[in-house]
């Protein structure tokens, strides 16, 4: 998935930015080189910052900030056949964990967003078996662990093409997926 990006614009004077690429080539003077996830971020006075935050082949990333203009990553390790989770606290750095292992390939489309309480939701398409892909949705809760689902919602393809999550002003989750048919 080269040139995998997304954007999150947030109420004050900073944005952050992550783009996955293979090739330096790709890759836009403000974000590190090499392989792996990279996040930027713009403050009007510093300008562009930037970081590399996990280098296993990653793809399929998603951005969320916080109620306090924190970054929260979801993104698929192809390396490992991983879904994975990153966050950066002021004081802390950067953490990175498993939401959930290589129970099934290609978790490369993800889609975050975060509640009320800044916890996160991560939405996702995988191709499961080869006759049954799906939506699969997992949350987390500040100082427990990942609760993973199969929303037992077949896509009726092999070719996932997208997957957003976004949770309503009440704390509702609300996932659209869509598919292109392999016939």
């Amino acid at each position: 998935m080269q040139g995998v990006r997304s954007i999150s614009v947030c109420k004050y004077s900073s944005c952050g930015l992550k783009k996955y690429s293979p090739t330096s080539a790709l890759i836009p003077t403000a974000v590190p080189s090499g392989s792996g996830l990279n996040y930027s971020s713009f403050t009007p006075s510093i300008g562009w910052t930037s970081t590399v935050i996990d280098t296993l082949g990653n793809q399929g990333t998603s951005l969320a900030l916080d109620s306090s203009n924190n970054p929260h990553i979801s993104y698929y390790d192809g390396t490992n056949n991983d879904l994975k989770y990153s966050s950066y606290t002021a004081n802390v750095g950067w953490s990175i964990s498993t939401v959930s292992t290589a129970a099934f390939p290609n978790r490369s489309m993800v889609s975050i967003d975060l509640d009320s309480n800044n916890n996160p939701h991560i939405a996702y398409f995988s191709t499961g078996t080869p006759s049954q892909p799906y939506v699969g949705y997992s949350s987390h809760t500040i100082g427990k662990s990942w609760v993973v689902y199969d929303l037992a919602i077949p896509i009726g393809s092999l070719y996932g093409e997208g997957v957003s999550l976004k949770i309503d002003s009440l704390d509702g989750i609300h996932i659209s997926a869509y598919s292109q048919s392999d016939a």
